[in-house]
């Protein structure tokens, strides 16, 4: 759309990113000129985006724009309560407490949460054990377990836990599931979107 073309120079790729960079934000443009390097590179081309002017021109662009990544607030212990208190007793109240309660404790990305599996969870004396066994930070999947303790509330993770799986008859696979509007269980896994 820019009127582009392969292979393009570095004033032309300098040029682009530079009209970006008064309606996209840096990381989006950084995205995008990384896409223009692996289609230079899929071509067996030689690759512009390694210039000197076109990381100059991403450099004044970061100095002028920033580079901060805006992440959404945490939810807080209180905020946590609050949601819990005004949750029923449905099958997805039941689902989302031992969702929202795990991934507090154990401190789970949404695609963490969706990615353990019953056979996952082991118990404990002191409460459960979750083997993650891939994340985001754990790319070559080495995996790593995260200790969950019982509750010291009527908010427990571990108990929570249990009665989302008893009461859905959970005994494999995917720990959570989707559950439709007559509380009706699916088989197959929660997505992440679902969750947040």
């Amino acid at each position: 759309n820019w009127s582009g073309i392969l292979p393009a120079s570095d004033i032309m790729i300098a040029s682009y990113i530079a009209a970006l960079s008064e309606t996209l934000s840096t990381s989006t443009i950084v995205r995008r000129l990384t896409s223009i390097s692996k289609a230079h590179e899929a071509a067996g081309i030689a690759n512009a985006v390694r210039s000197l002017l076109v990381r100059a021109t991403l450099r004044g662009i970061k100095r002028r724009h920033g580079t901060s990544q805006h992440q959404a607030k945490p939810l807080t212990k209180e905020d946590l309560f609050i949601v819990l208190g005004a949750m029923g007793d449905t099958m997805k109240d039941v689902r989302d407490r031992a969702l929202l309660l795990l991934g507090f404790a154990g401190a789970f990305r949404r695609s963490e949460l969706v990615a353990i599996d019953k056979e996952d969870i082991t118990a404990a004396r002191q409460g459960i054990i979750v083997r993650l066994n891939r994340s985001k930070t754990d790319q070559i999947g080495l995996g790593r377990d995260v200790a969950i303790p019982y509750g010291r509330s009527r908010w427990c993770p571990v108990s929570s836990l249990d009665l989302w799986f008893s009461r859905a008859g959970i005994c494999g696979g995917a720990a959570f599931r989707p559950v439709d509007r007559s509380g009706h269980i699916g088989t197959e896994r929660l997505s992440g979107e679902a969750v947040s």
